[in-house]
């Protein structure tokens, strides 16, 4: 057991144990201040590992940084 789970600001909390202590930790990860920290129970010996993906999506926007703007205000033409 760890002597204080939140001591190192985790982004996920897992835990096995008692439904109360859960209760207590759900408490303590609410109160703090910064992003939201989940607690995920284990089910049947297992966790949920979907929960501890993250996707992240880099676009750039080329338009913005020197783009043609003549280009984009075209007309479409009809196909014959």
């Amino acid at each position: 057991m760890v002597a204080d789970p939140l001591a190192a600001a985790p982004d996920a909390v897992l835990f096995a144990g008692a439904d109360d202590e859960a209760a207590a930790l759900r408490k303590r990860l609410a109160a703090q201040d910064g992003p939201l920290v989940p607690l995920l129970v284990a089910h049947d010996g297992a966790y949920d590992a979907m929960r501890l993906v993250s996707e992240r999506t880099v676009t750039i926007n080329t338009t913005a940084s020197g783009g043609n703007a003549s280009l984009l205000s075209l007309e479409e033409e009809e196909p014959a």
